[in-house]
């Protein structure tokens, strides 16, 4: 973990905690001196966030008292932060019964004959593993048809690109495998698109990563015949290059709630996360994932929540909530959240994840992605 990081997250939560007021600043109104806390807190905030380079600030505003922080209701939507997949397109095989060639050596996925039903195997979603068809397109004048098929299991993903006979008229009684991921032969970890290549050969869409970093994979078109029983590829390129640039993001939070009464209770809950960038090049945009009790809830107006949406299907007692971050350069990023507290709970724990998308930047090391901050209270 960065130290440093820690410690400017920890200063930057000390800021929220009861200060005397009459310390910081000589006003006469309560109010007003509420109001001086919270541009306190940002100044400090800004002065600690330049010691971090290419650091990035959401102020909060300087007007508005902290205990006139209204409840901020956000837009539900989809949580992407881990990877956007590769949209499924079935076409003719969404409901068939097709005859599967065996996937990669220690594969749990099911070979053989594997009925689809909607595009993907019966079963629940969460049951593993499970197989989709990822797409389906005609090839050799309509004779045939190509397809990917992707499986889950458990935390890797295969794919196959595969060709049977067209049109399917409810069950595939053959079909050949193209390539297939994690092959011994083949550095192919992903395939996203198929097509009919020329002279009667297959094109296929392939990539070098898969599952939580298949957005950074680099993509190239390979182009594969059949010849003396099985599909050899037969055009360039047979490698991909070494990735030219890496990332290496370090995630740190740090929460305090804020008592806008001396004797009254906590209401506030400042959540400040940084986004360390150890890498040598700028990350693409970055997805930041914070969950905290339900007993919380987001706080501010939408300056504050630019962006961000609230995950439709949380896990119980948890409010899942993923905000976009602006590519990080090396050095710092800093953003600060608001939450109110809906109900009472004796204790809280904050957790952060960021995850960054951009092509052909690998994330070197994700264990550090993650962090989570916790404290006592009791409102």
């Amino acid at each position: 973990m960065n130290d440093t990081l820690r410690e400017e997250l920890a200063a930057l939560a000390g800021q929220a905690v009861p200060v005397d007021l009459t310390d910081r600043v000589h006003e006469t109104s309560r109010r007003i001196g509420r109001r001086r806390v919270v541009a306190a807190t940002t100044g400090c905030f800004a002065a600690v966030v330049a010691v971090g380079v290419g650091a990035a600030v959401l102020p909060l505003r300087p007007d508005q008292p902290a205990d006139d922080i209204p409840p901020y209701a956000l837009p539900t939507g989809p949580i992407t932060g881990h990877g956007t997949g590769i949209a499924p397109k079935p076409g003719p095989l969404a409901d068939a019964t097709v005859a599967v060639p065996a996937w990669r050596a220690g594969s749990g996925c099911p070979s053989g004959s594997v009925r689809f039903t909607a595009g993907a195997t019966t079963g629940a979603p969460t049951q593993l593993p499970r197989m989709v068809v990822l797409r389906a397109v005609e090839a050799d004048g309509g004779s045939s048809l190509v397809a990917v098929l992707g499986c889950y299991e458990y935390e890797r993903t295969d794919y196959q690109a595969v060709t049977m006979p067209y049109p399917v008229r409810g069950a595939v009684g053959s079909s050949r495998a193209v390539i297939t991921t994690w092959g011994t032969a083949n550095d192919v970890r992903s395939i996203f698109e198929v097509a009919a290549g020329p002279d009667g050969g297959v094109s296929v869409e392939v990539g070098d990563r898969g599952d939580a970093d298949l957005d950074a994979a680099q993509h190239q078109w390979r182009t594969y015949r059949w010849t003396a029983g099985r599909y050899t590829q037969t055009s360039e390129p047979h490698t991909f290059p070494t990735y030219p640039s890496t990332v290496d993001l370090v995630v740190d939070v740090a929460a305090s709630p804020y008592r806008p009464e001396p004797d009254g209770p906590e209401d506030i809950v400042f959540v400040n996360v940084g986004i360390a960038n150890r890498g040598g090049v700028a990350s693409g945009p970055v997805y930041l994932q914070l969950t905290v009790p339900d007993a919380l809830e987001p706080a501010g107006d939408a300056g504050h929540w630019t962006g961000c949406v609230r995950g439709a299907d949380p896990p119980a007692e948890k409010i899942v909530i993923e905000c976009p971050v602006d590519a990080v350069e090396p050095g710092v990023a800093i953003r600060q959240y608001l939450f109110r507290y809906r109900a009472p709970k004796d204790w809280v724990v904050v957790e952060a994840y960021a995850d960054q998308r951009r092509p052909g930047v690998l994330e070197r090391d994700r264990s550090n992605n993650h962090s989570s901050a916790g404290f006592g209270s009791t409102p």
